[in-house]
This record gives structure tokens, sequence and C-alpha cells, in this order.
């Protein structure tokens, strides 16, 4: 099958996972997941509510919810790697993939802050709604402001991009000449990606479309009008049930541990832990003097 980004015919098999494999295209390093689902079935994946309790991948949320607080301690942690409180100040933000609205709720002190939150979700545009946040339903064509956002955040979203070049050229169309994006995506080059082997927790099949390694990455940012600034390792908190729960994935013996680890929470001790999560920490800026507003410009510029 055809690389989605480069075309190439040339790849080489990296992992299969249940009925999926992943592979890994030879002309710009990309994983891409085969078979490739439909449109159709992306799209109605994002809108059941139980995505948000239960993801039917291998290696997904066992609980959404209980994540909140360690979620919350990333977000801060994620957000001084864009800048300090004081560049945050007044500015309009976009979160794509917003979920049930825990980022914005690290946000609230920034002083003359706007913020709008995408997802496909019905009930998760609900929940942010009811925290007093605007939220949209729908996909990125459904936000109406054109050349306004200041920073555009995507957390966990561009591995289900299936067309990450029309996805980029939308985010374009809605920043300000001075746009930032920060998000995090897998990393094949990981870490834990090579220790792990197909027990990876980033081969979420079928939910995880494309996997990315650093390199690919800036390629593909360059080719939609974006300079990098930086790439680094992610770290995330998560409470001790969730870690022990995959690290289980390559101990086996460890399993049995979970649950005693979730009681031991409901009853008020939740600790949380930092860990490297195998992904990258992405920031990068609008080309103002190159914008690239086209998939098909994009998609172009990648091949050449």
């Amino acid at each position: 099958m055809p690389c989605p980004l480069c075309s190439s015919t040339d790849h080489k098999l990296r992992h299969r996972v249940k009925e999926y494999a992943y592979l890994t295209c030879q002309s710009c390093g990309v994983s891409v997941l085969s078979p490739f689902p439909q449109p159709e079935e992306i799209k109605a994946w994002y809108a059941d509510q139980t995505y948000f309790s239960l993801e039917d991948g291998n290696q997904g949320y066992t609980d959404y919810l209980s994540l909140e607080s360690g979620l919350q301690r990333t977000f801060a942690r994620r957000n001084k790697f864009l800048g300090s409180a004081s560049f945050w100040k007044g500015k309009k933000i976009l979160e794509i993939g917003c979920a049930l609205g825990f980022y914005p709720e690290v946000l609230r002190d920034i002083p003359d802050m706007e913020y709008t939150g995408l997802d496909l979700n019905t009930h998760a545009i609900n929940v942010v709604r009811e925290k007093g946040f605007r939220g949209i339903q729908g996909d990125i064509e459904n936000i109406p402001e054109k050349n306004h956002y200041d920073i555009t955040v995507f957390f966990d979203v561009l591995e289900h991009i299936p067309d990450p070049f029309a996805f980029f050229a939308s985010i374009q169309q809605r920043m300000n000449t001075e746009g930032h994006i920060l998000f995090t995506t897998p990393s094949t080059k990981s870490f834990l990606a090579g220790i792990s082997g197909k027990n990876w927790v980033s081969y979420i099949v079928p939910h995880h479309l494309l996997l990315y390694e650093p390199s690919s990455l800036k390629r593909l940012l360059a080719a939609c009008g974006f300079n990098t600034i930086k790439i680094a390792p992610d770290i995330q908190w998560v409470p001790l049930s969730f870690l022990n729960e995959r690290l289980s994935h390559l101990i086996g013996s460890l399993k049995g541990l979970t649950p005693h680890l979730i009681k031991m929470e409901n009853a008020g001790r939740k600790i949380l832990v930092p860990v490297s999560n195998g992904q990258m920490l992405v920031r990068a800026k609008k080309n103002s003097e190159h914008p690239i507003n086209s998939a098909a410009t994009a998609r172009r510029n990648f091949s050449c």
C-alpha cells in the first residue's frame, strides 16, 4: 500500500499487533497502520461517549476520569515548555481534541486568556461547556475564526489523524501570523518503543494510524509551513495503578497488583509518579514568510 505521506510503496514490517500491522515507510520513516480504516469509521470511534471510559485498543484508556489530576499536572509542565506565565497572558488558545476539559482547568488563572475546545465527541463538549469554557463539537473545519488563534495545542491527537496535510493546513488558516503550536505524539525512536517491542503502549489499534520519528515529524512540519523550535521527550504524571497496569503488559506478574492499587486510590491515597511515556513534546511556530494554507501544497512540499 502507498505511504499516505510520500506515496512510496517501499515499506518494512515494524510489528504485528492483533490483526493489524505497522509498516514503516523506507522513504520518509512514518509507520502506517495496515489495513488503514475508512474516514467514516474513524469519526464514528470518537463520537462514541464510551471512548473516554474504555478504549477498544489493546492498551487504551481504562478510565479517563481517573487520570484527571495527573493530566493537569502534566499539562502545566507542557505549558512551560512553550513559555512562562507571561507568555500565555492574553493569548487566544485553541485546543484540538479537548476531551473532558482537563486542559483548560490549568489555564483559568491566566489573565485575559481566551479558550476554545474542539472535539468530535458530543458528551465531551457538553462537559467542557458545563465547566464554563467554550466548546465546539466537530472537526477543525467547524472552527469559524480565521487568522485568529495565538496558540493551538493538541495532545495525543496527531497519531489519530489520517491526513496530516489537511489537518495542518486547517490549523494554519485559523492561526495568526505569529501563532505557535504545542503538541505531543508518540515517537517510534523513543527508548520505551525500543524496549517494548510489539507491546508498546502506543500501538493502539486501530485508533493510532500514523506514528512518527523525530526526523519525519520535522519534515512534515516544514512541508506544512511550521518552523520546529524544539522536540523533547515528554513526561507524564500518572496514578501508580495506571503505571502498574501498563507495566503488566511487559511484566505479567505485576497484573495482580493493579486492583489493590486502584482500591487504595479510591480510598483517597492516590500517588502520582512521573514517567517517560514514549512521546515527543513538540513546540513549533507558524512560518510567517511561507504560510501553507493548502493541503495539496503541503503534500507537494513533503514529496520534494
